[in-house]
């Protein structure tokens, strides 16, 4: 059943037109629920949101969402003092839920987009509707944020994914861009760890801005450092998100450069900044700052130790080649368009490459190429095709071209 209810002492917008007054009032406080049903074709339960709002945000620049395991409940933790200033000192919003699925296509993603739009008219911050959120998730919580980055990463700022074991193992699309904290409990049980370790190894290869982090002695239980936590979100939060929220559309959300980041050895447990790092960077943990990764060698260590690889040579280190992309031919197109890339590295040398195709809105559209492939020039056709072979709609798409901690995109508009 519908539910919205706004927790003040001043009438809600709402509750005033409900009694007929001819003009709502301001709601001053800061508690908002919703309970969206399903639309039709959507298979979800339950979906039940509790949303905090600082009074004193004059624009919400983001919310945090912390999502708790199967119908547990984290809709109280709203109402944590210290999550709640956490909030207001970045001007974000604080979400909390009571979830019955983690999968996208049931519809519980968009429940949790529509219960944002209705959050915006509720609490007078328009700008709700378009906002971009950061995931804490613990256990079958860390699934739904893994798995709501994955449909959405446009809409994602960060994640973190606590000791889950049934993350989706299909390829991340354009979630590799978006920073991730993937822990694991030493003693947990194995197929948790083996899940979590292999979709990092899958996809840090590809410069998936991720770090994995093993909780020493820890088995399945949530990780409570704080202080690791916090500064990881408001590290990603300030570098990600743009200094003004712009109106009526959601925000574009920037790209950490891999050379701006430190990386954390998971085997030696030493951390280093990415032109000093002696070890192959896409097995690393990546850390979108030194204080992040002083916290990550902190934690994995259980503060045993405090190691920073040292520069052989006190020198700026020389650029790396990157991808060559041409702009696609013929563009705009019908019914197809060839893709021009070139790979960086020696004549025969080869790595792994990925080229797919994703809509406007950020959802893969269809994978063309993943594999290994030889450095040099390459074309690629796309027939304006998903992945099932059905032809797509008209308007603009994205083909990214990503390698090993590198990737290059370009816009494409297909004609009907």
């Amino acid at each position: 059943m519908y539910v919205c209810r706004h927790r003040s002492a001043v009438i809600a917008p709402g509750l005033a037109l409900a009694v007929g007054l001819s003009a709502p009032l301001v709601a001053l406080a800061s508690i908002h629920d919703y309970s969206p049903p399903p639309a039709p074709g959507e298979t979800y339960g339950v979906a039940d949101f509790r949303l905090f709002v600082p009074d004193d945000a004059a624009v919400v620049r983001g919310v945090l969402c912390r999502i708790a395991p199967h119908l547990a409940d984290s809709r109280p933790e709203v109402g944590d003092p210290a999550l709640q200033q956490l909030c207001a000192g970045e001007d974000f919003a604080l979400l909390g839920a009571r979830l019955d699925d983690v999968g996208m296509e049931t519809g519980i993603g968009d429940a949790l987009l529509r219960t944002l739009a209705a959050f915006a008219a509720e609490s007078g911050h328009p700008e709700l509707a378009f906002t971009t959120c950061y995931f804490e998730g613990y256990s079958w919580g860390g699934q739904f944020a893994y798995h709501f980055t994955v449909w959405r990463p446009d809409r994602v700022i960060g994640f973190v994914t606590m000791k889950g074991g049934f993350h989706r193992t299909d390829p991340a699309g354009d979630a590799i861009l978006v920073p991730g904290y993937l822990f694991i409990g030493e003693n947990d049980l194995p197929y948790r760890i083996e899940n979590l370790t292999a979709i990092f190894e899958a996809h840090r290869p590809l410069g998936a801005r991720w770090a994995l982090a093993v909780q020493p002695g820890a088995a399945h239980e949530p990780v409570t450092d704080r202080g690791l936590l916090d500064g990881y979100f408001q590290t990603v939060s300030r570098l990600r998100l743009p200094e003004a929220i712009p109106p009526g559309e959601v925000p574009a959300l920037a790209t950490i450069p891999e050379p701006d980041s430190w990386l954390g050895d998971r085997a030696r447990l030493v951390i280093g900044s990415w032109d000093c790092y002696d070890a192959a960077a896409d097995s690393a943990s990546w850390l979108p700052s030194r204080d992040t990764a002083g916290d990550w060698q902190t934690f994995v260590t259980a503060g045993a130790m405090n190691d920073t690889i040292s520069c052989a040579t006190p020198v700026a280190a020389a650029p790396r080649a990157a991808i060559r992309l041409l702009p696609n031919r013929p563009n705009p197109f019908n019914p197809a368009t060839e893709i021009a890339f070139a790979l960086p590295g020696e004549a025969g040398a080869s790595r792994h490459a990925v080229l797919q195709i994703v809509d406007a809105r950020g959802r893969l559209v269809r994978t063309l190429v993943d594999g290994a492939l030889a450095a040099g020039w390459h074309r690629v056709t796309w027939d304006g095709r998903d992945g099932a072979g059905r032809v797509v709609t008209a308007g603009m798409y994205v083909y990214r071209v990503t390698t090993i901690g590198q990737s290059a995109a370009g816009k494409m508009v297909l004609l009907k």
